[in-house]
């Protein structure tokens, strides 16, 4: 079945592109597996931890909120796989372009905005991040006060540095950013668990008294039983392990493509970003239990000189990853205005507005969790869980219509008409 094409900017929304050269059918798995990992591991994980704390202060509840981790993880990946097995079979090229094959043209704005918006809500948690690590690293450094101001120098990093980034052209010089993200995001795993080793943070430890003066010390008090909080982190990791709108990118760009290579794939890659968000959740959780920031790096003291370099890569690479995701946000806002080909001044008209309204978003909203969650109850459920069932079983009505065998799974359950 061949496609029918969406003529909107919905090329636009191959969102963090691992890949600016797009090479169709020449990548190897090994690659695509480093790759879909970077696309995984995102913003959203740096908010587990206080997912874990909105429901228990308890230090069992590591083992509840890793379950939730491993369950949902590994629905993501099966609901990953099954976006990539329908463009396997309607050759569609993007999320959009799949939904259009699988289910019905006229409602493809459905999906396409739902990502639109969740870029939005990506954006802002990149914003988020941005005032709360570089105000502590101005504090690190003894900047003056009026400078480590979190409003003060969220505004002057929009204006000094996004701006002229999200009003580039070509991207392509900022492909290396997601090698440093994911470089950064491994380190800073590692400082996490040498934290919880060593003590630091501990009654006793060298770094308990800043932490606890902040009232970001350790708390452990309660049960660890799941409650109807928990439904916090649930929110959260529908956030954090989404990529699924580039799911078709990631199946075409397959050398030899096939369904079992493409699985091994997502199998892979899910299963090692799913014990990167386990170490990551769980590692902080037991450092600081309920005192557990929306944004983790938050519990750290500006004085732990490790932790000071975890800002600095994760800062780092979300600055410069800013524009990957920015422009996306900017093309569905001039496709909702029925803007097909934007001039250059309304471009810069709609950048300054757009990261005017994420910057001024940031300064009122700056607990990361509460964004992650909003995003993933309103949004990231959608995307990652209801879109791909219905283009699977859009897909295999499709096969029932004109007499096709089903098989597996395929043949439970699939309604009439």
């Amino acid at each position: 079945m061949k496609p029918a094409h969406i003529p909107t900017y919905c090329s636009l929304l191959h969102l963090h592109l691992t890949n600016f050269n797009h090479q169709e059918g020449k990548a190897e798995v090994g690659g695509s597996i480093f790759n879909l990992v970077k696309n995984i591991v995102g913003s959203g994980i740096l908010a587990l931890p206080g997912g874990v704390a909105a429901f228990s202060h308890a230090r069992g509840a590591v083992v509840p909120a890793s379950v939730l981790i491993l369950l949902l993880g590994l629905l993501s990946g099966y609901c990953f796989s099954l976006i990539g097995r329908a463009c396997a079979a309607t050759n569609a090229r993007s999320y959009g372009d799949a939904w259009a094959a699988t289910v019905e043209p006229k409602t493809v704005w459905m999906p396409l905005s739902s990502v639109v918006a969740k870029t939005f809500f990506t954006c802002l948690s990149y914003s988020i991040i941005i005032g709360d690590t570089f105000a502590a690293l101005a504090q690190t450094f003894a900047a003056p006060a009026w400078l480590a101001y979190r409003p003060t120098i969220l505004s002057a990093i929009s204006g000094v540095f996004l701006l002229p980034l999200c009003l580039m052209t070509d991207l392509s010089p900022l492909r290396y950013t997601s090698i440093v993200g994911i470089a950064g995001t491994l380190y800073t795993a590692g400082v996490m668990a040498l934290r919880y080793f060593d003590g630091s943070y501990a009654l006793g430890g060298r770094f308990f008294n800043a932490a606890a003066s902040a009232a970001k010390g350790p708390l452990f008090t309660g049960s660890a039983a799941l409650n109807p909080l928990s439904l916090i982190l649930v929110s959260m990791l529908s956030t954090s392990f989404i990529a699924h709108y580039n799911a078709p990118k990631f199946y075409h760009e397959l050398k030899d493509k096939t369904v079992p290579k493409y699985n091994t794939v997502v199998g892979t890659s899910f299963g090692a970003s799913i014990l990167l968000f386990v170490v990551m959740t769980v590692f902080p959780f037991l450092t600081f239990g309920g005192h557990s920031s929306g944004l983790i790096l938050n519990n750290y003291a500006n004085g732990d000189n490790l932790a000071t370099m975890c800002r600095l890569a994760i800062g780092a690479s979300i600055v410069f990853g800013y524009p990957l995701t920015f422009i996306t946000t900017r093309e569905g806002v001039f496709s909702a205005l029925g803007v097909t080909k934007p001039t250059k001044t309304q471009i810069r008209v709609a950048t300054v507005a757009i990261l005017s309204a994420l910057t001024g978003c940031a300064m009122v909203l700056r607990n990361l969790g509460f964004v992650v969650a909003f995003g993933g109850a309103l949004l990231g459920s959608a995307i990652i869980y209801v879109f791909p069932a219905v283009m699977w079983v859009g897909k295999c009505k499709g096969d029932m219509k004109r007499g096709d065998k089903l098989t597996g799974w395929r043949k439970v359950n699939l309604p009439h008409g």
